[in-house]
Order: structure tokens, then C-alpha cells, then sequence
């Protein structure tokens, strides 16, 4: 039965004018095909009595693309016109494993997203143009139609041979070419538009093509413009789904001005008495597998509304989640739960997007943290004409028209002014929440709310504009944090997010308990109450990079080695820099600009709007350096990429993210951090001595300080044991991170002061200096009293003094390991090689801020030779040996 009801299938596919029957002559290759049951509990029957119609819906066949996407685009030996290739798919067991593996990158927007980048000025009406089976609508070529043949039997057993002849389902090129065929049909719609004054906003997700405009004429007009250009490319385009007016539905969104809330689809199971006849069902189930698939089927269906759930849902949810590993009678009441506060009201999430005429200004995030769960409001900031102010929210519930007070502090706290006919509105965007450990809940609430503040931060990244403020009702979140490693950073992960808040969060504003809970309640539930907003304190805490930045930005720009354009002095000119590489590589420029032209990926890449060709050199602008300069980087060959990779991670054994940081200050090629990563992986020496799996000093961090906002005023000072009866004395800038040691054969104080006399004359001497009892001797004391150095003594690997000065430890070590292991005939205190290692050390880059220790420090980097060219002397011979270390000096 299942082979006759896969036959008759694919010949119902053959009359709908999708696949066609073959010979054997047409074959390349064989897959499998697959049968699925739309109706698997119902009994089947006599499959070759069934009309045609019951069959196409009860089944539908596909192809099993497994086979097909391990296949390796291989050249044909001796094929082709002189000069060029042909090419074939192959399978992977034919080729040699130095044939690389198919890679495609897929990255699509999601509808929220699209709607966020929606101008105010297209929101007035919608339409939407719904596409019929559009992935069958797009033909596969015909010399592709030979892969993707399957076989079927007939009820005499006789066997035939079936061809597609549109886009397969499975296939890994399937999505990217559909995306493109869409794309294409949109782009003549928009041009279609421009020739007849059609002022409208077209874009597509999958198959659901949503437009706006100004006015419904407009709107009515787009929309038949869209059905038309369809219906010339063969779509299908369903009159029936395709809607116009002030609210439509778009991928189970319901768009309505600025309003998005979720669709209440009653054929899925959301409607009341569907949700009661769900849990009757829930009752009657016998085995686990089953209670399983319908607590997983719930669980997904309101993963899918979370963002629009109320306060106190998501941990409802999380609990849920975890019951499909053990399903217990609690489920009825977790969904009972989710469906009580669904059916209540959904809120609905105010989206906008930034344009020329209402620009984004930033983000707040407000959290308040129970008990046992945390939540959060994500809100938009965004400046609008003063008379338009008043149509922003005016149907909406209470609370939204009371966030006035609270939009002006925020305002005032992130420092933005606006002109006089401009006004500052803030919607909400998004909410989210989730419940604590049973170890989290355990703790004070102060810790409770700012571990909830890092957790908004962090899973709400994507939908931040900055500068962000956050606003709590915890007074203690915008005070001092202390145990900063102890308390948000258990792991690798917690310390992450802990930095990732410090380099987002712009300023804390603590809210009256009354005020704060009034909007966290009103915001998630969707409800108001008449409580009066009152007045609350604003206390900025501003974030030390942030601060770190702006002190870089400010240093004269005299000292650094950088290429600007000679237009950058002109007026309203964009000037850009050529940054020069860190590390020592010879490349022969000639020789580069010779095979960028026959590079296919460079050719490819001069038809891109980022990419310049420059007297025959090929470069990319689209990166901006640390001054917010636009950076031009030199585009490596494929050719070339394994060598750079190789080479730089040979003459610097770092890491794959320090090297790609470095690499990315002058060139360019695609996956630069995975061939980085790759390099590291493959480096043997790096093997002997990579520190993964050791025991590593716990993660730490700095406190914020104000008074310490400037190089070398608090320092680290400790022994590092190298070697029996040697030690590095460090000396560690707290603030920058900037890096220092001189050699000791001993721990007495004369040794100490000598030590430290080296290192406080080759930098300065700072103001204060940290350090563990070690250095607590009467001599070093007097000495640096002394000297005007303020001395504070501490217990070792604690927060505040010694954790951040041992983090730098492990990396200075890692580093020498791995300098020893590549020269092992050198002697671990060759001055050179110390030298090296600490140019490895103090040009590694801080976070992605794209800043070094040393350009902190000196605001200024220490440049290695880049670049090689052949530069002839006076008898006409060339010389070879010249090296350049700026790429600008030869005029790139």
C-alpha cells in the first residue's frame, strides 16, 4: 500500500505540471523519496480504490535531500573550452577530503524585525499579498533536474522514474535560491513603482509579501501592482488571504499602526473550548510518550506568544519546559496558568521604526525581580514632530500615557537634547522574564535584582539601541557593587554577561517601589491602576569603557601612525584610515594586485557598494577604527588566505579572536574568524601548551572607580614564579590593563625596591598600588612612602585587589609558554623574546572595543614591518630587502 500510494502521488505531482516521468537514459542520480500521512491515526483503506482527490490529501511525497547536500562541487578533468572549468556534483566517498564540503550561509530577517524597520509614514495602511505555493512556483534548471530523481513501483510492480521539476524541499540551496527569486520579483515591483509616482514600502518574509503606504489608495493600488508583476513571474496569488486596510495580518502577526500583537488562531487549539477539550484528552493519555508530544505541543505554542505574555508567565513556561522529561498531572495547571493569562489580554508591543523623520534615540529597560522570577519591559525611545506627539499612543491603555515622567528622566539622565519642535515618546518594544535558581532565590534582593538587570540585558541584546538606561525600584542597584565576581560572575558565561552589561548599560535609574511596580505591572499585565506617579531620584552610574573611550578619543591624534585621505581636511568630506598590521608579515604587493584579478571571490566583490578598486587595489570600507574613522582594509585572495592565517598565527601563536582582531585592523577576507580559530586548532605548539582543561585562576573583574579613569594612577604589583629562584615582578595598570615585568632572583625588600625602581622609571610612578602582604616589609612601605606612593595591602585573589592582576598572570604565562615551545633553543630570559611576549600581552584587544592596553596607556601602538616591495636602487638592480611598516608610506 505505501508503495502504490507513493506512485499514484507522484503521478497526481506529473498532471499538476510539478514532476515529469523519465527514462533511464536521463538519470544522474537516485534519491529516496518519502511518504508522509497527513492523518496517521485514521485507518487507511484500499489505496488503489481511493479517488485522486483523497489521496492528495491524505499524502504528500518528498524528496530525501541527505545524500544530495553531502554531495562536493568537483571541476570535470579536461573539460571545457581552453581557459575554462565545468563543473559537477560529486559524491563526498569519489573525492579526496582536501575537496572542500559545501557551506551556505543563511540569514533572513524575522517579521518582528521587519516591522521594526517600518517608517511611521507607511503605517498608515497595509496590504498583504499572500503567494500560493510560491516554492513550487520558482523551476529548477534543467541541467540540476537529473539529481533529484526518485523511483516509485506501480501496483504490477513495474518500476519508473520521476524527475521535479521546481525547488525541492531539503535541499541546503532551496531557501537561499527561493530568497533570491523573491527578491528579484521585488525589486521590479519597487522599480514598477517609481515609473508611476507609487509612494509605497514592499517587503517579503518567505512567501507573505507585506507593503504600506499613506493612504488607501495608495495601498490598493501596491497591492495590484504586486499581484501583477506576480502573476507575470508564475505565482499564484491567493485573492482570498491578500488583504488592505488599518489592520492586517502578517505571519501571524496582527499589524494595526503601531500596534503588533499576536493572531488567536482558534484551528490550533487557542480558542476556550479547544484549550478545555485539550485537557480532557491530557487525562486520558496512558504512556509518557504521549503526555509528552502534548506538553511539547503547548510548551511551543506559547514559546511562540512569549514576548506578549504577562508578568509571571515566563517562569510559568520554564516550568513547563522542564516537565517534558518527566511528565507529571502539574502540566494541567501550568497550561491552565498560561491559558487563564492569555485569554485575559494580550499586551500589545508598540513597534516603530527609526527613520530620517522619527529617529531611534535609545533604549530603556525596566526590571523588577520577585521572589522566585524576573521580568522586564524593553522600551524604544524615539523623537517625533511636537504636533504628531499626540496621535502616539492615544488609544492605548492608562499607563502608556503616564510614562511622560519617566521618559524625561530617562532623557535627561542620557544627556539628550531636543530641538523645541521636537518631542521624545517612549513605547514598549518587547518583555520578557524568568524564573531563578533555587540558588538565586536564596539570595538577599539587591542580588536577586541586579542578576535579573544582567539577564535583561543580555537576552535582550538584539533589540537594544544605545545608549541604554535601566530602571529599577531596588535603590541598592544604583549604588556600589560589591563582590562583583563573587556575586554575578559563577562562571565563564555570568562573567561574560557581567562585561556586557558594563559596556551597554549607560546610566541606572532607581524609581519609588510604588512608581517602578506600577509601570512593571501595567506594562506586563496590561492593566492600570489610579495611583499617582511620584517624583523619583536619578543616579547615573556611568560605564568605565565608555568612560575609556572617550579618554582615548580625546588624546592628540598627533602621535598615531595612521593614513588619512587628503580629503578629510576638505569640508563634509569622509575621511577613512589605512590601519597598519600588528604583526610582522611580508606580502608582495605586486604580486597581491596580480592575484586579486584573477581572484573569482575579488571579482565578485568590485560590483558591491563597500568594496573600492584603488590603482588596482582591491579594498573594503565598511569598518570604522576606535576613533570612528572609516577604515579601509586590503582584501586578501583566497589564495592568500591560508598563508595569512598561518604566518600570522606562526609569528604570534595567539588565540583565534586575537588574531582575527588584529588581522581585521588592515585586511579583509570572508570567514576571518573562523580561519583564525582554525589556525590555533592546527598549530602544534599551541597544542602542548593551550591552557583548555587546566586549572585557571577563577574570573575576575575591576570595580568602578571615577578616580581612577586615567592611566596609571592605581597599579598591581605581585611575583610570578618562573623558574626555581627567578621571578617576574609585574606591575599591572588597573585601569587599562597595560602590562610590565623585570626579572628577580629573590623576594627580600632590596630586591623589590630595585625591581620596582626599574619599572616606575620606565612608566612613571603611579599614585597608588596595589598589592598582598608580600610587599608588606618596612623597607618597601618607607620607600614608597617615600616616593608619594599610596601602598594598599590586601589578601591575594580577592575581588578588589589581587583577581584581575592574576587574570593578567595566566595570559602573560600562557604567552611565554607558547614563545618557548615555538623556539625552544632560546632561553626563557632572552631579552628579545620577553620583549615579544610583552608586545603580545599589552596589544591584546580589550572586549570588542577595539582598543590594545597599549593604546591606552601610550594612546599610540607599537607597529610591526606589513608589507614588502621590490624598490629599485640607483643601478637599476632591485632590491628586495626594503621593508615598509606603514602601508601608507607606498602610496597604498
Amino acid at each position: 500500500s505505501r508503495q502504490i500510494a507513493i506512485y499514484r502521488r507522484l503521478k497526481i505531482a506529473c498532471s499538476e505540471g510539478k514532476m515529469r516521468e523519465v527514462g533511464p537514459d536521463q538519470i544522474n542520480h537516485v534519491n529516496e523519496v518519502v511518504l508522509v500521512d497527513k492523518k496517521p491515526g485514521e485507518p487507511l483503506g484500499n489505496v488503489e480504490q481511493m479517488p485522486d482527490v483523497a489521496i492528495r490529501k491524505r499524502f504528500r511525497v518528498t524528496v530525501d535531500c541527505r545524500r544530495l547536500n553531502s554531495m562536493k562541487l568537483a571541476v570535470v578533468p579536461g573539460g571545457g573550452e581552453p581557459g575554462q572549468c565545468q563543473y559537477w556534483w560529486a559524491n563526498d566517498r569519489d573525492l579526496s577530503d582536501s575537496v572542500p564540503s559545501p557551506f551556505a550561509t543563511q540569514s533572513q530577517q524575522n517579521a518582528l524585525s521587519i516591522l521594526l524597520s517600518w517608517p511611521l509614514c507607511y503605517r498608515k495602511v497595509y496590504f498583504k499579498v499572500d503567494l500560493e505555493d510560491a516554492f513550487s512556483s520558482v523551476l529548477l534548471p534543467e541541467g540540476m533536474l537529473s539529481y533529484f530523481t526518485v523511483r516509485a513501483y506501480d501496483s504490477e510492480g513495474g518500476l519508473h522514474y520521476f524527475q521535479p521539476l521546481c525547488l525541492v524541499q531539503g535541499w541546503r540551496f532551496s531557501p537561499i535560491i527561493f530568497t533570491r527569486c523573491m527578491d528579484h520579483y521585488l525589486r521590479e515591483v519597487r522599480r514598477e513603482a517609481a515609473l508611476v509616482n507609487l509612494d509605497i514600502k514592499i517587503e517579503h518574509f518567505q512567501d507573505d509579501v507585506l507593503g504600506g503606504a499613506s493612504c488607501e489608495q495608495d495601498a490598493i493600488s501596491g497591492r495590484r501592482l504586486v499581484t501583477t508583476v506576480g502573476r507575470r513571474h508564475h505565482f499564484i496569488v491567493s485573492e482570498e488571504k491578500s488583504e488592505v486596510g488599518v489592520r492586517v495580518t502578517f505571519c501571524g502577526l496582527i499589524c494595526q499602526g503601531l500596534e503588533v500583537s499576536p493572531v488567536i488562531k482558534d484551528k490550533y487549539g487557542l480558542s476556550e473550548p479547544a484549550v478545555a477539550q485539550s485537557m480532557k484528552e491530557y487525562n486520558g493519555l496512558a504512556d509518557d510518550q504521549s503526555r509528552r508530544k502534548w506538553i511539547r505541543s503547548w510548551a511551543g505554542r506559547f514559546q511562540w506568544l512569549r514576548r506578549w505574555l504577562p508578568y509571571g508567565s515566563h517562569g510559568t513556561l520554564y516550568q513547563l519546559y522542564k516537565l517534558t522529561s518527566s511528565p507529571s498531572p502539574t502540566a494541567v495547571e501550568h497550561v491552565t496558568s498560561l491559558c487563564r493569562n492569555y485569554f485575559s489580554g494580550l499586551l500589545s508591543l508598540y513597534v516603530i521604526g527609526g527613520s530620517s523623520k522619527t529617529p531611534i534615540l535609545g533604549s530603556c529597560l525596566i526590571v523588577d525581580t520577585n521572589k522566585d522570577a524576573w521580568s522586564c519591559m524593553l522600551l524604544q525611545i524615539f523623537s517625533v514632530p511636537k504636533d504628531e506627539a499626540g496621535e502616539i499612543g492615544t488609544d492605548g491603555p492608562k499607563w502608556l500615557r503616564e510614562l511622560d515622567s519617566l521618559t524625561k528622566e530617562v532623557c535627561h539622565g542620557l544627556g539628550l537634547v531636543l530641538p523645541p519642535d521636537r518631542e521624545a515618546v517612549m513605547l514598549p518594544l518587547a518583555i520578557d522574564g524568568c524564573a531563578l535558581s533555587p540558588l538565586e532565590v536564596k539570595r538577599s534582593s539587591t542580588v536577586k535584582e541586579r542578576r535579573g538587570m544582567i539577564r535583561a540585558v543580555v537576552r535582550n541584546l538584539a533589540l537594544i539601541t544605545t545608549p541604554l538606561a535601566v530602571d529599577s525600584d531596588n535603590k541598592n542597584s544604583s549604588a556600589w557593587w560589591n563582590e562583583v565576581e563573587l556575586d554575578y560572575a559563577d562562571s565563564e558565561e555570568e562573567y561574560r554577561g557581567l562585561l556586557l552589561y558594563q559596556r551597554t548599560v549607560w546610566l541606572t535609574i532607581w524609581s519609588c517601589r510604588e512608581g517602578c511596580v506600577s509601570f512593571i505591572d501595567a506594562l506586563a499585565r496590561g492593566i492600570t491602576t489610579d495611583t499617582s506617579v511620584e517624583d523619583r531620584g536619578v543616579h547615573i552610574g556611568r560605564d568605565p569603557l565608555q568612560e575609556l573611550i572617550a579618554h582615548v578619543t580625546e588624546l592628540g591624534q598627533d602621535d598615531q601612525v595612521r593614513a588619512t585621505s587628503d580629503d578629510e581636511e576638505q569640508q563634509n568630506a569622509v575621511g577613512f584610515v589605512i590601519a597598519p598590521c600588528l604583526i610582522s608579515l611580508d606580502l608582495d604587493l605586486e604580486k597581491l594586485k596580480a592575484d586579486q584579478k584573477v581572484c573569482p571571490a575579488c571579482e565578485s566583490f568590485k560590483n558591491q557598494p563597500v568594496f573600492l578598486d584603488i590603482d588596482g587595489v582591491l579594498y573594503r570600507e565598511q569598518c570604522f577604527d576606535e576613533y570612528g574613522r572609516l577604515q579601509r582594509q586590503l582584501v586578501i585572495p583566497s589564495t592568500w588566505i591560508d598563508w595569512v592565517v598561518r604566518e600570522g598565527h606562526k609569528r604570534t601563536h595567539a588565540s583565534g579572536r586575537q588574531l582575527k582582531s588584529w588581522l581585521q585592523r588592515w585586511c579583509w577576507f570572508s570567514k576571518m574568524g573562523t580561519k583564525c580559530r582554525w589556525a590555533k586548532s592546527v598549530c602544534p605548539t599551541c597544542q602542548r601548551v593551550d591552557s583548555d582543561g587546566r586549572i585557571e585562576v577563577n574570573f575576575s573583574t575591576r570595580l568602578p572607580d571615577s578616580k581612577i579613569l586615567k592611566p596609571w594612577y592605581r597599579v598591581g604589583v605581585d611575583g610570578v614564579v618562573v623558574k626555581r629562584g627567578y621571578l617576574f615582578l609585574t606591575a599591572i595598570d588597573t585601569f587599562s590593563g597595560f602590562t610590565d615585568f623585570t626579572i628577580i632572583n629573590s623576594t627580600d625588600a632590596c630586591s623589590f625596591i630595585r625591581g620596582l625602581s626599574l619599572l616606575f622609571v620606565r612608566n612613571g610612578f603611579p599614585y597608588e598600588v596595589q598589592s598582598d602582604g608580600e610587599f608588606g616589609s618596612k623597607e618597601v612601605q618607607e620607600w614608597a612612602k617615600s616616593a608619594g606612593i599610596r601602598w594598599v595591602l590586601g589578601p591575594a585573589n580577592h575581588g578588589q585587589t589581587g583577581g584581575f592582576y592574576e587574570r593578567r598572570h595566566r595570559c602573560l604565562l600562557e604567552c611565554l609558554r607558547r614563545w618557548l615551545a615555538d623556539v625552544p633553543s632560546v632561553d626563557w630570559s632572552d631579552e628579545l623574546l620577553l620583549e615579544n611576549v610583552k608586545w603580545m600581552v599589552n596589544h591584546t584587544e580589550l572586549g570588542e572595543s577595539q582598543l590594545t592596553p597599549m593604546m591606552v596607556m601610550w594612546g599610540r601602538l607599537c607597529e610591526l614591518p606589513c608589507m614588502r616591495s621590490a624598490v629599485k636602487s640607483g643601478d637599476g638592480s632591485t632590491d628586495d630587502s626594503v621593508t615598509i611598516s606603514d602601508p601608507e608610506l607606498y602610496d597604498l
